[in-house]
């Protein structure tokens, strides 16, 4: 899928979602399964942020740490709503293609089904090393068929 697709379908998708975030979503399931900290130093970034349901997660259990959530589609302005009491939270409207942060700004980078929607997953790649301070942890779930829900399966295909 190209970029402005992307964009495209997943600004109609989150449009049709509930905007209220579930009491357990991606981070917390991802979580579970990794043995160490997710969260961790003092800026991480949700690349792919979608609603900014795990932004919020993020943000709400670990105030010390600034989350950055991120995403190409009109998600964002769900998210912002969400998260606008937490202080340590912003949300930007970007590509991953060109991630308005400076070099090694952040301790972590989590993304949940984003690269391989890419059409050049490779400069994606590069962009979050380029975020990444030196030895800091990327987090990242690729490939899911959405096969539970039919709407964003039919769009995604």
């Amino acid at each position: 899928m190209n970029h402005d697709n992307t964009a495209k379908t997943y600004s109609f998708l989150w449009s049709h979602h509930p905007t209220e975030p579930p009491s357990q979503y991606h981070f917390e399931s991802m979580q579970e399964v990794i043995p160490e900290r997710i969260v961790r130093g003092s800026m991480g970034l949700d690349l792919g942020c979608g609603l900014g349901w795990d932004t919020f997660s993020m943000a709400k259990n670990n105030p010390s740490v600034r989350i950055v959530g991120m995403d190409i589609s009109e998600g964002v302005h769900t998210a912002s709503r969400l998260n606008k009491g937490l202080e340590n939270v912003i949300i930007t409207k970007a590509s991953a293609f060109s991630i308005p942060l400076k070099d090694e700004a952040c301790d972590f980078v989590y993304s949940f089904g984003v690269l391989h929607h890419m059409h050049d997953y490779e400069k994606g790649i590069s962009e979050i090393s380029r975020v990444l301070k030196k030895d800091a942890p990327v987090f990242l779930y690729l490939y899911e068929d959405h096969s539970e829900d039919l709407l964003k399966y039919i769009a995604l295909k």
